[in-house]
Parts: C-alpha cells; structure tokens; sequence
C-alpha cells in the first residue's frame, strides 16, 4: 500500500496498457480525419488489421488495456496518471504517421518541358508557269484544221463551227457569159487562226475574181474564204492553221 504522499511507480506493465489504448485512439483519429478531409489515406486500413481476427485482436488488447487501466484506477486510489500518458502517447504516434504518410506518399512525376515549337512559316506559292501561244504541238506538228463544202453549200455542215452562206447576186465577171453567185465559208478552229488557204474547185472563183488556190483572210476569229460560183456543184476546200495556249 502506498502513503498519500508517495508517488505510485509507472511500470513496464503499466507502460504496455498505455501504448496499447493509445494505438486504438490513434486509429479512430486516422479514421475520423480521413472522413473529414475526404482523403483514402486512412480509409483503407491493412486487410489483417481490418480482417476479423485483426478485429478481435485489436479489440481485445485496446479495449481489454482501457478495462484494466480502469480497473487499476477503482482499486487504487494511488494508481499511476494514465490519462496525460494516454494523451501524449497517442499524439506521438499521430504525428509520426502523419509525416510518414506525407513523406512517403506517391508523387506525380514531373511533366518534361515540352519543346518550343517552330512556327509554321507557310511556303511561298510559286506562281503557275503562265501558258503561251504555240503554232505545233508537243511533237512539232501544226495545229491545222480543214473543212470542205460545195460553193452552193448545198448539204454544206452548219453548226457553231461551220458556216456556209449562199448570196444569189447573178453577177457578170469579166467576158464570160455565165451569171456569178457569191459563197463564203467560215470555220472556227480551236484556237486563233492565223493562217488561211482556200482552193475553190472547178470554175469557181476567189474574191478578187480569179482561179485556183489563194489565201483567205480572218474575220472577228473565224477563218474565211470566199468568191463566186457560176452554178456548179464544186468544193472549196480550206486549210486553216491556229495557235493553242499551253
């Protein structure tokens, strides 16, 4: 039995009973301190400390460490000051997990410094080669077109490329007898003519009045060559060369 002035010995027994209490508080502490900063540290406890035998174990030792300190305290009035001990025991323990928690948790790695980016300089656009006229083709032959048609164009082609226009003028030309009409045909080649070739058949005559083969002229892009017919049924037939872009 102790006097009233002594001071009760704190022993390893009493030391255990102490650490043991302390462990329980300090898991209520984790667990109430994850609920309110909404973290998983402390939410997921080790699985043998959550399991059932780990459950009981550690019901058993806090619980049974907290009936016995309490028991002591009933039986003895001079028991040793378990509740600062308690305390101070359970504070250590806090803190020291809570600075091995936040030395050891994991860290997202740092993200590299992404390289500059050279700015985009957009090519300057070369200007298209510009296209010129040429009178032959890529293998040096002539760009000509030809076109064939009775002077009376009688069944004479008529489309936006050919035109046969018969005038009826029953004109006399130099000492013949016979009455002259006026033809006069015109193409339209693909590309702007510049030369003409007419070679007006049988007793037909050019323009100027006279017989055989001559140069027609250009009128307003089409290629022309006309002249005057005595009624017969001969051809004019026309050679007419052009130029194309490319």
């Amino acid at each position: 039995m102790y006097r009233d002035d002594e001071s009760p010995n704190f022993g390893f027994i009493d030391s255990v009973l102490v650490f043991l209490v302390s462990i329980g508080l300090t898991i209520v502490l984790l667990f109430i301190v994850s609920r309110i900063l909404n973290v998983p540290w402390f939410e997921h406890l080790p699985d043998w400390l959550t399991g059932g035998l780990g459950k009981i174990l550690l019901g058993l030792f806090s619980g049974g460490s907290l009936a016995g300190i309490v028991i002591k305290k009933i039986a003895s009035q001079h028991s040793p000051d378990y509740f600062w001990r308690i305390c101070g025991t359970t504070a250590v323990l806090f803190l020291i997990i809570l600075i091995l928690v936040f030395v050891l948790r994991p860290r997202p790695s740092p993200e590299p410094n992404p390289k500059p980016t050279p700015p985009v300089v957009n090519p300057t656009p070369q200007p298209k080669p510009q296209k010129t006229l040429h009178k032959t083709d890529e293998n040096g032959i002539d760009y000509v077109e030809r076109w064939s048609a009775r002077g009376n164009c009688r069944e004479a082609q008529q489309d936006a490329m050919h035109q046969c226009i018969f005038t009826s003028t029953r004109k006399r030309i130099g000492e013949s007898k016979d009455l002259f009409d006026h033809w006069k045909l015109m193409l339209k080649t693909p590309g702007p003519p510049y030369e003409v070739q007419c070679v007006p058949g049988g007793w037909q005559l050019k323009e100027n009045e006279t017989a055989g083969p001559g140069p027609g002229f250009i009128e307003d892009g089409w290629a022309v060559c006309s002249g005057w017919i005595n009624g017969s049924e001969d051809s004019v037939q026309m050679a007419v060369r052009y130029q194309m872009l490319r």
